[in-house]
């Protein structure tokens, strides 16, 4: 699966990751699906790498920024990951899913590849680009929008229950610092 980075920095393009650190990103996402999980997917960055040098967009302070970035920074046919300074709200990670109207990408902040105990988010949030939700995403739905996920829970063989789940905006998943 190829990756495309856009990368934020300063005005006089200083700043953002380097190349050995967003190849880090890469071993970092096959690590944690091929090593850690089996998935037998791939991932290797697209060549260019997208350079965005411009103070106004180091920190992202609202959805419609982000999604404004998104529609134009991008490339088809492959995963967009942005990587900014920081991101609204103390998040470390986001993937925004609307693909209806051309959103589609991932923000990360300048701390998950900085901080070794945030390197994991990359694949979090590459998860949640391929449709993968969290089991207890909707778990204070109702008795009928929970997920069963322990090994004694079902759901019944007939429930009044017409919707699985309900419908979510299109920020999908955000992990914030603690």
């Amino acid at each position: 699966v190829p990756i495309k980075f856009w990368v934020y920095r300063n005005s006089s393009g200083i700043g953002g990751p380097s190349l050995q650190q967003l190849q880090q990103y890469i071993d970092n996402l096959n690590r944690y699906y091929n090593v850690d999980n089996n998935t037998l997917i791939g991932f290797y960055m697209r060549c260019e790498i997208g350079y965005i040098d411009d103070d106004s967009h180091l920190n992202i302070e609202s959805n419609s920024e982000a999604n404004s970035l998104l529609q134009n920074h991008k490339e088809r046919g492959c995963i967009n990951i942005h990587i900014v300074n920081n991101l609204q709200g103390n998040t470390i990670g986001v993937q925004i899913r609307a693909r209806f109207f051309g959103i589609d990408g991932i923000f990360l902040n300048r701390s998950t590849y900085t901080t070794p105990a945030l390197f994991n988010t990359i694949a979090h949030e590459v998860g949640h680009y391929f449709e993968l939700d969290h089991t207890h995403q909707y778990s204070d739905k109702g008795k009928c929008r929970k997920e069963p996920i322990d090994r004694t829970r079902t759901f019944p063989l007939f429930q009044l229950c017409p919707f699985a789940r309900t419908p979510h905006s299109n920020i999908i998943c955000e992990s914030t610092e603690e």
